[in-house]
């Protein structure tokens, strides 16, 4: 008998040899701290698992309200659930989803001409013809060009409503009145019905008659200027001009001629390898 009790402590013994060489730990009640938390790190859930459990959250599930652009919704949990072998925490997420304003296009009446949605990731929105006018040009205003280009779409939704001016006039685009220091600026000029087919386009910059033709460069301005558009006949009768001066603001302060030199040193190489490659 003693000699079967001698040997079942020895079978014992090899077992939790093997058992702790193997790595598996004899001590199956330990229990470790699960935490569930919310995006901002915030504590939602905090309890005990023992080894080899599957914590899982009681709780309802948590929520994360819109902003002016997304509404969220929960997701799940990151990392993924796995059973516990140690303490743990688990962050919630939650999947965004643009939420969809619209661009409203009246006429001057108040009319709806066009409703178009968009979104914070709405690239460009195309807007309808404006409302034709006899004798007159019209353009949107606000005016669409820039809301594109700067992407620049207002949450809650956005009215347009058509301004016109003469057709006989003569006007310059784009109108930035804010620029940054020696940036250059690239001008054209749209021209309505004219009285008169043999007119030539002359640009003028701080009053001074700097060229002609239906374009004209600014180049590197490092003081503010007015930009003027006049067309002439071919006797040099003036025949119409833009509406009003174009007073262009450039940003010389300290900071910002600091922020230009930046860009030129560290950036322009850049730009020339980029066109020697492409």
């Amino acid at each position: 008998m003693v000699r079967i009790i001698k040997s079942f402590s020895a079978v014992l013994m090899v077992c939790c040899v093997l058992l702790s060489s193997t790595g598996v730990s004899v001590n199956a009640t330990e229990s470790y701290t699960i935490r569930f938390v919310d995006e901002d790190g915030a504590e939602l859930q905090s309890s005990g698992w023992e080894y080899g459990e599957t914590p899982s959250y009681s709780g309802e599930d948590p929520t994360k309200e819109a902003d002016d652009w997304y509404s969220y919704e929960f997701k799940g949990w990151t990392p993924e659930i796995t059973e516990a072998t140690g303490d743990a925490i688990y962050t919630a997420t939650y999947t965004a989803t643009p939420i969809e304003y619209i661009a409203k296009f009246v006429d001057e009446n108040g009319k709806t001409v066009a409703e178009i949605p968009y979104t914070i990731e709405t690239k460009e929105i195309t807007p309808p013809p404006v409302p034709e006018k006899k004798g007159f040009y019209g353009k949107w205003s606000p005016e669409i060009f820039y809301i594109n280009y700067f992407g620049a779409f207002d949450p809650g939704g956005m009215t347009f409503t058509p301004f016109y001016i003469s057709a006989s006039t003569i006007f310059i685009e784009p109108d930035y009145d804010i620029i940054s220091y020696k940036e250059t600026q690239n001008y054209w000029a749209v021209v309505g019905d004219l009285p008169v087919d043999d007119f030539e386009i002359h640009w003028y910059v701080n009053g001074e008659d700097v060229g002609t033709g239906w374009e004209h460069t600014v180049e590197k301005p490092t003081e503010n200027y007015t930009v003027i558009v006049k067309v002439l006949d071919k006797n040099g009768n003036e025949i119409v001009r833009s509406p009003f001066p174009m007073n262009v603001t450039v940003r010389n302060g300290f900071f910002d001629k600091l922020q230009w030199l930046f860009e030129t040193i560290f950036y322009s190489p850049f730009k020339i390898i980029a066109a020697f490659f492409y």
